[in-house]
């Protein structure tokens, strides 16, 4: 706005504002024409017109010239101008609504999976804390009652039965425990837990498995990438063994400069990737978009190729240092 003009010509500040506010509840920019041109030096003539911007002009729009120079075709321009330059303005507040949206939603679900990890961690350590010490006294007691019954087959065949229940209940919980909460991610770090993810998978299902690292011997990430880490790998090996059919699977974790690349490859059946995931059934590949979800919280990327007939690769690469 210019501030050195009269305050009788249009593009004065109080002239200017007051044709924005008389054009506000118009749907259509309106071009506002001074015929009779400025009453100040020069003799210049204006089109005005404000920019819409939602209900409310966001500014104007002001073609200024000498009156040989402005036709009133010019009005046509000034208007077009500004319905563009209204949209351009639209558009960018939509965008960053959107940022703001999609980040709120980012936040919330990385405060859902930390929560999620933390309810792991508590229910883990109840198990193993009270119920695995329970039947573990239990187990001790029925060893002792056994020893002392007396020499009867039916009554020293039952202790012993029950002996059993209690065993397979011990185990279960341990495994129960072990898959919400892996001691191994604590207590010896990244890769060794997923090295024995790799073997513990191939012995529950039937096949191969090697596992490949070419990281430095003292790489860590940040306990929550290596959350994902390990739960993207726990989440691929899951499927690998329930619906591949496979005889081998590797593993392979990388450093490739500030990233970690996870591979984890089968050579099973295979899949259609583009059917399953644009077939409508969230169902079916709930766990890919879970995969999928984690990697990018973390700042990372997810890729999934695979063949029918020819077995599925899936990488993830996360960084190893920096925000998310």
């Amino acid at each position: 706005m210019c501030e050195s003009l009269c305050p009788d010509c249009p593009l004065s500040r109080g002239s200017a504002d007051a044709l924005v506010a008389q054009e506000a509840p118009r749907s259509e920019p309106q071009v506002g024409v001074d015929p009779a041109g400025c009453p100040g030096p020069g003799r210049e003539r204006m089109m005005a017109g404000p920019i819409p911007l939602g209900r409310n002009p966001a500014g104007l729009l002001a073609l200024i010239g000498a009156p040989s120079t402005l036709a009133g075709d010019d009005a046509g321009v000034v208007r077009s101008a500004a319905k563009q330059i209204g949209l351009v303005l639209e558009n960018l507040r939509l965008r960053e609504e959107r940022r703001a949206r999609e980040a709120r939603l980012a936040r919330l679900l990385s405060y859902t999976m930390r929560a999620q990890e933390g309810e792991r961690s508590r229910i883990a350590r109840e198990l193993h804390d009270d119920m695995g010490q329970k039947l573990t006294y239990l187990k001790m007691g029925l060893k002792v009652l056994r020893a002392k019954l007396p020499e009867d087959q039916a009554i020293a065949g039952l202790a012993d039965n029950l002996r059993g229940v209690v065993g397979d209940s011990l185990e279960g919980i341990q495994r129960m425990a072990i898959q919400l909460r892996p001691p191994a991610l604590d207590h010896l770090g990244l890769l060794p837990a997923l090295e024995r993810l790799a073997h513990e998978s191939a012995a529950a299902f039937g096949h191969r498995a090697d596992f490949q690292a070419l990281v430095a011997d003292n790489l860590r990430l940040d306990p929550d990438r290596e959350v994902v880490a390990y739960r993207v790998v726990q989440e691929a090996l899951t499927n690998v063994g329930r619906h591949s059919g496979c005889r081998h699977v590797s593993l392979v974790v990388e450093q490739r400069g500030d990233t970690l690349l996870l591979v984890v490859e089968d050579d099973g059946a295979g899949f259609d990737v583009a059917a399953v995931l644009g077939d409508g059934d969230p169902g079916r590949h709930l766990g890919l978009d879970g995969m999928r979800e984690r990697v990018e919280l973390a700042g990372g990327k997810l890729s999934i190729e695979s063949t029918l007939g020819a077995g599925t690769a899936l990488h993830a690469h996360l960084p190893i240092d920096g925000d998310r």
